[in-house]
């Protein structure tokens, strides 16, 4: 149903396009990443950039100022959410994130779901891709 919708709405941005010269219109494809990380989580890196200063690793690199390291994609448990009251996916309404009985996981940026929403990591993503796109069109 999405990918139908997803081209009947790329499809509609194409004619006001055409009928509108002056008028631009960026399709943002939200499905398409989503799909990408259920599909792969492994394969999508994650930075984690840490200043050399505030872990005294300044000395330790040869006075390099900013240390970036990669550390693996997203949990191989994809549909599992980080925050929620347990069950398979982790996602309970009666023990939703916060109340009694839930749990958290360690490290959220490894997670799509934060308690059946979108983690700021999968927005992340999301918006690079978004952003990239844009700054590809032709001006």
């Amino acid at each position: 149903l999405a990918v139908y919708h997803n081209s009947l709405l790329q499809e509609a941005v194409r004619d006001v396009g055409t009928k509108h010269r002056n008028v631009r219109v960026i399709y943002a494809d939200f499905f398409t990443p989503v799909i990408d990380i259920v599909e792969s989580p492994a394969k999508l890196g994650r930075a984690c950039v840490v200043e050399g200063d505030e872990y005294n690793l300044q000395n330790y690199y040869s006075k390099r100022k900013v240390l970036i390291i990669i550390v693996a994609g997203f949990t191989r448990d994809i549909l599992r959410c980080c925050c929620g009251g347990g069950g398979k996916y982790n996602f309970n309404l009666s023990a939703g994130c916060g109340m009694p009985g839930s749990t958290v996981c360690q490290d959220p940026t490894a997670y799509l779901y934060w308690d059946g929403h979108f983690t700021e990591a999968a927005h992340r993503y999301i918006a690079d891709g978004w952003l990239n796109s844009i700054n590809q069109c032709k001006h």
